[in-house]
């Protein structure tokens, strides 16, 4: 029964780890650029939701396997099922939906992966189960060894992406900070770039409240700006300074070749390194 016990708690720990810690930074080293807090703050909330994973399943399971042990068995290979599809999901068989900037999303498009997608899932659900049939004393045995093995794959690719996917250094700077926000004591002149906010949503919110409308009495309205690419990094430079980007050089490179010697540069900078 202990043996059965440190098994289990074994499995719980790789789908915490996976849910909780290997999910999750895999995202954010893979979209890093579009984040703007540093990896060493979000592993430590990725931490603590493993951690808070890890003991409401103990907890489940340890109730379970004292009061219910046919319950907890059957738990305990759900757990491994989850375990296996979430892995499956995230790494083999995730779909690209397009920049995600607020527009819809044309579902039709994805009812065949939609239907693939669940079909995956019932035999990730079904696997330990069907092994259990066969294998009787020995499943969860094999189950946790199985646990331990993708927990390790999902590792491996953690550093894999990590060493190889460029992480931008979060160096603290802010548009608070002084010098940034001194002006001149003569004339001013003060852009306004509103991020992923789209015309057509600020000219009904104008017409509809006139209020809002008067605070921007002296300003010039450009509804027409527009940018070649959908991310913040590669239009800005493209906006503020007419210099697009075709891939003809290192991205950091090109950054710093674009702002050298610009008036826009403190800004830029701070903007584009978060």
């Amino acid at each position: 029964m202990m043996l059965f016990n440190v098994i289990s708690y074994g499995i719980e720990a790789c789908l915490a780890l996976t849910i909780g810690l290997f999910i999750p930074l895999n995202i954010y080293i893979i979209n890093n650029s579009e984040i703007n807090f540093s990896i060493a703050s979000a592993l430590f909330l990725f931490i603590l939701v493993s951690f808070v994973c890890f003991i409401v399943l103990f907890i489940i399971s340890f109730i379970l396997n004292k009061f219910f042990p046919r319950a907890a068995a059957i738990f305990k290979l759900l757990i491994f099922g989850l375990m296996l599809g979430f892995f499956i999901q995230t790494y083999f068989i995730n779909p690209d939906y397009g920049v995600l900037d607020g527009r819809n999303i044309n579902w039709d498009d994805y009812i065949n992966y939609g239907i693939i997608n669940t079909i995956i899932w019932i035999c990730c659900l079904l696997i330990p189960f069907i092994l259990s049939y066969f294998l009787k004393q020995e499943k969860f045995i094999l189950l946790r060894n199985a646990a331990i093995i993708i927990a390790f794959c999902q590792c491996l690719q953690v550093a894999y992406n990590y060493y190889n996917i460029d992480i931008d250094e979060r160096s603290g700077y802010a548009l608070s900070e002084d010098p940034l926000l001194d002006v001149s004591e003569n004339k001013n002149i003060i852009v306004f770039i509103l991020d992923t906010f789209q015309t057509d949503y600020f000219s009904d919110i104008v017409k509809k409240y006139p209020k809002v409308a008067a605070d921007f009495c002296d300003f010039v309205y450009y509804p027409d700006t527009t940018s070649m690419y959908p991310y913040t990094q590669y239009a800005l430079p493209l906006i503020l300074l007419g210099k697009p980007y075709y891939n003809q050089m290192p991205w950091k490179e090109y950054i710093s070749s674009s702002w050298k010697d610009n008036s826009f540069y403190n800004v830029g900078s701070v903007i584009i390194r978060g």
